[in-house]
């Protein structure tokens, strides 16, 4: 071979050579490109992910800060509410009081002139007698400032309990004509009928006790008993 063959041979080698490296840069420039791309995706994955991250993050926080508040809100709810209902029973105390302070004021203003009617078994002057006499009977009075009408009396037995306990008081009989009216600051003696009085041989008022009933002038039933309680009949 001829000194220009070896160097026609040399060169084509050469450009052989050459065209191969150029080959070989251009597929590595792609793979290079290639893995800069996917190296580019990855971080940008990996900063959305830390983005995403942080967002998460600061969302935790926002709710971790409403769930704060509400618990906050909640538990001044929850105070308020008691105080409200601590408030609303005082009220509820005060006014069943009220009430109750109102209902013994009507009461007490209803009994105000029965109050003052008051009986008791006594020896007196005979009411009405032409000739002064006295007797046991009963004795009606009438305090008040106003009239009473259709006073019944009743002459009751005392009857003695066993170890020193109430006696009880036994009808025996009632006048069979009641007082129609008694006026104001009046007082009458009424006798006891003989049938009751015969009935034993001792009369006082160790004996007898007299209860009444009457009608006050608001016309309400009244009766005082023979322990003298004042008790309403209507």
């Amino acid at each position: 071979m001829t000194f220009f063959g070896m160097a026609l041979l040399t060169a084509a080698g050469t450009i052989v050579l050459a065209a191969f490296a150029i080959v070989t840069a251009r597929y590595a420039g792609r793979a290079f490109l290639k893995q800069s791309q996917e190296v580019a995706a990855i971080e940008r994955q990996v900063a959305d992910g830390a983005e995403l991250t942080r967002q998460q993050a600061e969302l935790i926080r926002l709710q971790s800060g409403q769930l704060e508040l509400q618990r906050e809100q909640a538990e001044e709810q929850r105070k308020t509410s008691a105080k409200q209902s601590e408030v609303l029973g005082l009220q509820a105390r005060e006014l069943a009081e009220s009430l109750d302070e109102r209902k013994r004021e009507a009461e007490d203003r209803r009994r105000a002139q029965a109050a003052q009617v008051t009986a008791w078994f006594a020896w007196a002057p005979v009411t009405g007698d032409m000739y002064s006499s006295s007797d046991w009977g009963a004795t009606v009075r009438n305090a008040s400032n106003l009239p009473v009408v259709d006073v019944r009396v009743t002459f009751n037995y005392i009857a003695e309990r066993a170890n020193g306990l109430e006696w009880d008081a036994t009808p025996r009989g009632t006048l069979a004509k009641p007082v129609r009216v008694m006026s104001p600051t009046s007082e009458r003696h009424l006798v006891i009928p003989s049938e009751v009085r015969d009935m034993i041989k001792e009369c006082s008022d160790e004996v007898y006790a007299v209860s009444i009933t009457f009608t006050d002038a608001a016309g309400n039933r009244w009766e005082r008993d023979a322990h003298g309680a004042l008790n309403p009949r209507s």
